[in-house]
């Protein structure tokens, strides 16, 4: 319990709180979604519930179950519990394309991606691929130098 502790406090963004997974009891299967590229610590965009982010989920994160590598999330229109039972109310039951959505944004290559709306694991890949460019230049301006010296 003591990782979650610092998911709980990570995201207080306007309206947006994100809660971890173990100290919310109200939070249960019905709006619980697979996630599935690997653990959402990881691989899910968090930063795009921020207010000033370009790419809009257009639903609430809730929070990430670790234990089964699935997200918590409902709709902007939640209503709570539906009229017809102890279900989810409709705008909670149409939201499944959104997380699908936002789940191939997470897949796209980090090319072109504004950072902000970017999972951890694409920021990864965006600086390992800086990384290389860097390397590959550093070393072109070393052959530079090295044949500016026996001329």
């Amino acid at each position: 319990m003591g990782n979650c502790n610092w998911w709980s406090g990570l995201l207080k963004l306007g309206s947006v709180r994100f809660r971890s997974y173990f100290q919310s009891s109200e939070l249960d299967l019905r709006t619980l979604f697979k996630w599935g590229l690997g653990l959402p610590h990881h691989t899910y965009p968090l930063t795009i519930h921020a207010p000033g982010s370009h790419f809009k989920p257009d639903y609430t994160f809730l929070a990430i179950n670790p234990d089964d590598s699935a997200i918590h999330v409902c709709s902007l229109q939640c209503m709570g519990i539906s009229h017809r039972g102890p279900t989810t109310c409709s705008s909670c039951q149409e939201i499944g394309h959104l997380v699908e959505r936002v789940e191939a944004h997470a897949c796209k290559l980090p090319i072109n991606i504004d950072c902000a709306s970017m999972s951890h694991h694409q920021l990864q890949q965006k600086l390992k691929g800086i990384e290389r460019i860097l390397k590959k230049e550093k070393l072109w301006v070393s052959v530079l130098l090295l044949s500016q010296k026996f001329l």
